[in-house]
């Protein structure tokens, strides 16, 4: 079996495509820590802070004002008169009007603490102001003031954390990227045997179940690909004794009734154009059964005297002159092409027999030749004519599905164009050479 060379490389690539997702994957996550982890937190714990200040400040305004000193407000919090405000805030709470406020970076004197961080109520009631002090710089979690190095904390875990998940993560993954590397061998394995030792380096989990399962169909397709070459090879070349035979008896009946009447003449003519045409399905059918590999150089054919020659034998087996067979031929200059005759006159043949077969009655068929294509085009109305493709031999019998075949051995491209009006086939022979 052919070594297949596509997907070399792949699972190395692959093992790189999973290690930058990953690093890319805790790079994220490191992002994240040092940028959205701490804003949530500031965000939450100013939420907390103003909704429980927000919530003391509606108790305090229901409680009378001598009661007031004798409420328990949470820990951080006091309640001043206006004259009572400390001096260190009294500058920030002049311009404040009734209601909740964030006093931010606040000297606080006479503590080791550079600022602090202030939520204020202002309690305005005709002109007598009262204050509810919130010192939440107590309360953080930490202060924003001092994240220099706890910034370069969060960053070295950051990297710390997406190497190691890095790591961690192609570690419990090395099993499914050995396995996959394995089946990148498997699919590129010359033999049962080594095919054999690289499954059984796999284990019972679903790659190696695919491996097996691939393995599995890959050599019934090559066995029945062999097969199928095998029985086209041997039949091609078993009825090359009778089509030798029948070539003898007919050149000694050519002999024999060279004098005979014009109806068996036609007859004997016939019966040659069947022999021909015999011979060369057995060269293509040895040309399709032959590997892709080892085939020898074929010669070179013009392709407008194979068409020639076509029409002459479709003529001999209509019983018509050629200028009667309703064809329209525009051939141009010599076309060589690097294929057997016998390859050429199948592919022609079986053009011209289904064109004139299929196309509507006193229709032309028009065939043209020029700049290595051959397009033979008939008129056809009839529904669903012509509408089928190159490989279907529901309604056009094998020919096409034979010109398809060969036209892919030797590299031609091989269109079918189903029209309105008409059903055209184009075979560019300059598309390719043998393989």
């Amino acid at each position: 079996m052919k070594r297949a060379t596509a997907g070399v490389g792949a699972q190395p690539l692959l093992r790189r495509r999973l290690t930058w997702a990953f690093l890319a994957f805790g790079t994220t996550l490191a992002v994240t820590f040092l940028v959205v982890v701490p804003q949530l937190l500031f965000l939450t714990e100013d939420r907390v802070f103003e909704r429980t200040i927000g919530v003391e400040l509606t108790r305090l305004r229901a409680t009378a004002v001598e009661d007031r000193g004798s409420l328990r407000l949470p820990v951080g919090m006091s309640w001043v008169a206006g004259e009572a405000v400390p001096a260190h805030l009294a500058s920030h709470l002049v311009e404040l009007e009734d209601g909740v406020h964030e006093l931010l970076d606040v000297a606080v004197p006479g503590t080791p603490r550079r600022a602090s961080d202030f939520m204020v109520g202002v309690l305005d009631e005709r002109g007598a102001r009262s204050y509810l002090l919130y010192d939440v710089g107590l309360l953080e979690a930490f202060d924003e003031r001092d994240l220099d190095g706890l910034t370069v904390q969060i960053v070295l875990a950051g990297i710390v954390l997406a190497v190691a998940g890095t790591v961690a993560s192609l570690w419990w993954t090395r099993s499914v990227s050995r396995s996959l590397g394995v089946l990148q061998r498997i699919c590129t394995a010359d033999s049962d045997a080594e095919a054999g030792r690289l499954l059984g380096a796999l284990g019972r989990d679903e790659t190696g179940s695919i491996a097996r399962g691939f393995w599995q169909a890959r050599s019934e397709l090559a066995r029945a690909l062999a097969r199928e070459r095998r029985f086209t090879r041997d039949a091609s070349h078993e009825l090359r004794t009778p089509a030798a035979i029948l070539k003898g008896a007919l050149e000694l009946l050519d002999r024999r009734l060279s004098d005979a009447d014009p109806r068996t003449r036609e007859v004997l003519g016939r019966a040659h154009a069947a022999r021909q045409r015999l011979e060369d399905l057995i060269v293509a059918f040895l040309w399709l059964a032959r590997s892709e590999t080892g085939a020898p150089d074929p010669e070179c054919c013009d392709v407008g005297d194979s068409v020639r020659r076509v029409v002459a034998e479709c003529g001999l087996a209509m019983g018509l002159p050629v200028d009667e067979l309703g064809l329209e031929l525009q051939i141009g200059a010599a076309e060589p092409v690097a294929a057997p005759s016998g390859v050429i006159d199948v592919v022609v043949r079986n053009l011209l027999q289904n064109a004139l077969r299929d196309r509507d009655p006193g229709g032309i068929v028009h065939v043209s030749l020029g700049g290595g294509r051959l397009i033979v085009a008939n008129p056809t109305t009839a529904s669903g004519r012509g509408g089928l493709g190159a490989h279907s031999g529901e309604r056009h019998g094998f020919g096409l599905s034979i010109v398809g075949d060969l036209c892919a051995r030797f590299g031609w491209e091989f269109q079918v164009r189903p029209e309105a009006a008409h059903f055209e086939v184009v075979v560019d022979f300059g598309r390719g050479m043998p393989h």
